[in-house]
C-alpha cells in the first residue's frame, strides 16, 4: 500500500458522517524520522499525537490511548505490513534542455553506452506515455549517471525536475506567444 493511498482511505474512515467528534488525519510527516503521523484535533485544534509509524519501521508506535475502529486499525496494519520501499511513490524526472516554449518540451536522454546526454523534444507532453519523455526514478537515474564524467552527472543533477514539474512547465509554455 502506498503512503499517499493510506492517508486518502484513513481520512475517508474517520469521517464517513461528514464531521466527526475528532478530527484524525495522517500526514506524511516531515520533520520528525519520516513516517506517516496520525493527530488529533478536537474542535480544530490539535491535541495528541495518537500514532506514528516511522519511514523504515513495520510497526506503528501508539500514544495517548486515542481511539481507532477496526477497519481504521486494520488500514494501519496493512501499511505496517507493506515493504518500506514500496510505501512510497518513486518521483519520476526528466532532465530538461532549457524551459518548455509554446507547448514543446526539450529534455535529454542519457546514452550509457556513449557517456553523453540527447537532446529530444516532446510536443504535448500531458498526452504522451511516461516512457516517451525520458523519465528516470532516483535509482535508474543515478546508475545512468555512472556513465557520464562526473562534470557532465552533476549538470545533470542541476536540470533535473520532476515529471510533473515539466508537464506543469510545458503546459505553461502553450501559451508563451499571449505574453
Amino acid at each position: 500500500m502506498k503512503t499517499s493511498e493510506f492517508i486518502e482511505r484513513f481520512n475517508e474512515l474517520d469521517t464517513p458522517y461528514g464531521e466527526t467528534h475528532y478530527e484524525i488525519s495522517a500526514t506524511k510527516e516531515e520533520s520528525f524520522a519520516h513516517g506517516v503521523v496520525i493527530n488529533v484535533f478536537k474542535n480544530k485544534k490539535f491535541e495528541i499525537t495518537a500514532a506514528r509509524l516511522p519511514e523504515r519501521v513495520n510497526a506503528w508506535d501508539f500514544y495517548g490511548g486515542t481511539p481507532f475502529s477496526p477497519e481504521m486499525l486494520e488500514l494501519m496494519a496493512e501499511l505496517a505490513k507493506t515493504p518500506p520501499e514500496e510505501r512510497e511513490e518513486q518521483p519520476k524526472y526528466v532532465i530538461l534542455n532549457g524551459l518548455p516554449h509554446h507547448g514543446t518540451c526539450y529534455y535529454f536522454l542519457i546514452d550509457v553506452i556513449n557517456g553523453r546526454l540527447l537532446p529530444r523534444n516532446l510536443d504535448e507532453v500531458g498526452r504522451s506515455r511516461p516512457e516517451d519523455f525520458g523519465n528516470y526514478d532516483k535509482k535508474h537515474l543515478d546508475r545512468c549517471k555512472k556513465a557520464l564524467t562526473p562534470e557532465l552527472a552533476a549538470a545533470v543533477d542541476i536540470m533535473k525536475v520532476t515529471f510533473e514539474r515539466a508537464v506543469e512547465l510545458t503546459e505553461k509554455s502553450k501559451h508563451d506567444d499571449l505574453d
